[in-house]
C-alpha cells in the first residue's frame, strides 16, 4: 500500500493557470502554485509521494510530468514520444497508463518512465479523454466524449466492448471505488454510478454541477473537480460517494479551472493499530495510510 506523505491534504491541478495548488481539508489555501507552469494540465494522479501530471497542447509538446508533493520536480518529460496526454491511471500492478489523445493510443510506463508498451491499446477509432484502470483484473475503462460513451479494454490491450455503457453526456471523467465505476458528464453536469460490466446503479448519482471532470475518494467522500462556466470560474465540491448527498459543493473556489484532484487523507488504520499496555495504561501507535484516490 502506498504510503502516506506528511502532506495529508486536498491536491488541484490548474489548467488554465499552469499550476498545481495545496489546500487543507476545510478548504482553506496552504500553497498556491505549489508546482508552477504545468502548462495545459489534464488530470493528475498519485502514487507514493509523487503526483504525475499529463500536460500537451496537440502540437506535439506534450509531456508527462512528475512533482514531490512539496513542489519540487522529478521529471519535466518522464515519457518522450507522448505528443498530448491527456488523461492517466496507476493500474494495480503499480504501473502508468497514459491516453495519448492526439495519437490515439494507450501507452503503459513505469512510475519512473521506463516505456513497458507505448502502443498498448488503440483508441483511434474513438474519441477517448478520459481513462482509469480496475486494479483488480487489470482492464482498462475510457471514456468517449463525443460518441457519449464508454469503452473497455483488456490488460493486454484487446477491445472489449466498444460501448460498454451508452447514452452519456459528453463524459470527462472516469474512477473506479469499491468496486463501482463513476462517470462525470461535462455536458449535463450529471455524474452516474454503474457496474464494472456496464450495469446502471444510479446514472444520476450527483445532479447540478458545471462540466464536472476528475474525482478523487477518500474517508467515502467524492471529491469533483468542477470547471465552471467560463474561465476561472471553477470550484470542488465533495459528495458521499454511496448515496450521493451533498456534503459541501463549493468546498473551493476562485480562480482556478480545475481538470483534476487528487485527496491524500490521514486516517487510523485498524489493520495496523499497535497496542502496548504499560500497566492500567496503554499507548495506541496509529499508521495514517492513504485512501485510494482512483
Amino acid at each position: 500500500m502506498t504510503t502516506l506523505s506528511t502532506h495529508a491534504q486536498i491536491f488541484i491541478d490548474d489548467y488554465i493557470n499552469g499550476a498545481i495548488s495545496e489546500y487543507n481539508f476545510d478548504g482553506t489555501l496552504i500553497h498556491y502554485g505549489l508546482a508552477q507552469n504545468t502548462g495545459y494540465a489534464a488530470g493528475m494522479v498519485e502514487e507514493n509521494g509523487i503526483l504525475y501530471l499529463p500536460v500537451g497542447n496537440g502540437s506535439g509538446g506534450g509531456s508527462v510530468q512528475a512533482f514531490t508533493l512539496s513542489g519540487s520536480t522529478v521529471s519535466s518529460s518522464l515519457t518522450p514520444g507522448v505528443v498530448h496526454p491527456i488523461s492517466m491511471a496507476i493500474g494495480g500492478n503499480g504501473n502508468l497508463y497514459v491516453l495519448d489523445f492526439s495519437n490515439g493510443k494507450i501507452g503503459e510506463y513505469t512510475t519512473s518512465g521506463a516505456t513497458v508498451n507505448a502502443s498498448l491499446a488503440a483508441t483511434s477509432l474513438f474519441d477517448g479523454v478520459a481513462l482509469t484502470v480496475d486494479s483488480s483484473s487489470g482492464n482498462i475503462f475510457v471514456a468517449n466524449y463525443s460518441s457519449n460513451s464508454v469503452s473497455e479494454f483488456s490488460s493486454t490491450g484487446t477491445l472489449l466492448n466498444t460501448a460498454l455503457i451508452n447514452g452519456l453526456n459528453h463524459p470527462y471523467g472516469l474512477s473506479i471505488y469499491d468496486g463501482n465505476l463513476y462517470v462525470s458528464n461535462s455536458g449535463s453536469g450529471v455524474i452516474g454510478e454503474y457496474t464494472l460490466s456496464g450495469t446502471t446503479i444510479n446514472a444520476s448519482l450527483i445532479t447540478g454541477l458545471v462540466q464536472p471532470y476528475g474525482m478523487s475518494f477518500a474517508n467515502g467522500d467524492l471529491y469533483v473537480a468542477n470547471r465552471g462556466a467560463s474561465v476561472n470560474a471553477g470550484y470542488i465540491g465533495v459528495y458521499d460517494a454511496i448515496t450521493g448527498a451533498t456534503i459541501n459543493a463549493d468546498l473551493i473556489s476562485g480562480g482556478m479551472t480545475p481538470n483534476g484532484v487528487v485527496v491524500i487523507a490521514a486516517v487510523p488504520e485498524p489493520a495496523t493499530w499497535v497496542l502496548v499496555f504499560l500497566g492500567l495504561g496503554g499507548v495506541i501507535v496509529w499508521r495514517r495510510s492513504k485512501i485510494a484516490l482512483r
